[in-house]
């Protein structure tokens, strides 16, 4: 018996990676596509709250002050991502991006990265924007439209570098 199967809302294919927040409340994936992304209380055993998200391959990330960053469906077409902030506690959008052109969630976004500082990583069509803590834009890096080396996973060191994996 899975820690789900007896909850007061049921929740059924989970997929891709969970957090576990620093009140122990789990954030995941519910399907792959269609999705939603759900805050599990392990103790009340409990859906807390759902979020539409379309597609689920992308790991979201925590903030210190109880944010989650994912990528939510664009308003005019639902395949596409936009950056957007989730109130932990209550599932409220809080937050979202309106001033790039949203990328396609099947393929080609990065899971979102919140670096020692407390930045906010995030794929944006073509590029990858980053965010600072308050949500204001720190810096954005869009190359050339022939260039395609930002289209997979990157990853942040311990020195704050970026590292862009690549097929290409």
């Amino acid at each position: 018996q899975t820690p789900f199967e007896d909850s007061s809302s049921s929740v059924t294919d989970l997929e891709g990676d969970m957090l576990i927040s620093p009140d122990n409340m789990l954030i995941f994936n519910e399907h792959h596509y269609p999705c939603n992304l759900i805050a599990f209380d392990p103790v009340s055993r409990t859906v807390l709250w759902r979020v539409f998200r379309n597609w689920g391959g992308v790991t979201p990330a925590i903030s210190a002050d109880g944010i989650v960053y994912t990528y939510l469906p664009d308003k005019d077409d639902d395949r596409k991502g936009v950056p957007s902030g989730i109130d932990i506690k209550t599932g409220a959008v809080v937050w979202q991006e309106t001033g790039f052109a949203p990328d396609y969630l099947s393929t080609g976004i990065s899971s979102v990265m919140i670096d020692r500082d407390e930045n906010i990583y995030f794929s944006i069509k073509d590029g990858l924007a980053v965010y600072k803590k308050d949500r204001s834009l720190a810096w954005k890096h869009q190359p050339s439209a022939d260039a395609s080396y930002l289209r997979n996973n990157f990853s942040i060191g311990p020195t704050g570098r970026v590292y862009i994996a690549n097929d290409y």
